[in-house]
């Protein structure tokens, strides 16, 4: 990964304002695996070899397109993260990629004419749609 990802988190943070951005070595680890079981053997190994440069986790839809934009423009590699339950083992962050937590967007909708719901990034579909059914 080239090294304008220091300039990149400088513009989300201007242009996004509302985006949190966690730059922090524990924190940047919570994010830099998902449940691959390498991934696994690579914590319990010590160091962890591949870690995210930086963690941004937007408010909302029109943050997440400014910084993919952002990504584009600074070159800049960008993984999204859900909720880290992945076994496939892509959220592994090769290059130190951004990782963009989508974790804060939490809208819910149903639709019932059509009967199909719409939820935003890690919604709980039985815990929500069981909250929605009996509002």
């Amino acid at each position: 990964m080239n090294e304008k990802w220091k300039e990149f988190l400088k513009a989300v943070e201007k242009k996004c304002p509302q985006t949190h951005i966690y730059t922090q070595p524990e924190e940047c680890l919570i994010y830099s695996h998902g449940c691959y079981p390498r991934e696994y053997k690579w914590l319990l190994q010590g160091d962890y070899p591949y870690l995210t440069r930086a963690v941004v986790s937007p408010a909302d839809e029109a943050e997440i397109s400014e910084i993919v934009k952002l990504a584009n423009e600074y070159k800049v590699g960008i993984i999204p993260y859900g909720g880290g339950s992945g076994i496939v083992g892509g959220t592994i962050p090769y290059q130190g990629e951004i990782m963009i937590d989508v974790k804060r967007l939490q809208d819910f909708s149903i639709n019932i004419v059509n009967g199909t719901a719409k939820a935003d990034a890690l919604q709980e579909a039985q815990d929500t749609l069981q909250f929605k059914m009996t509002e």
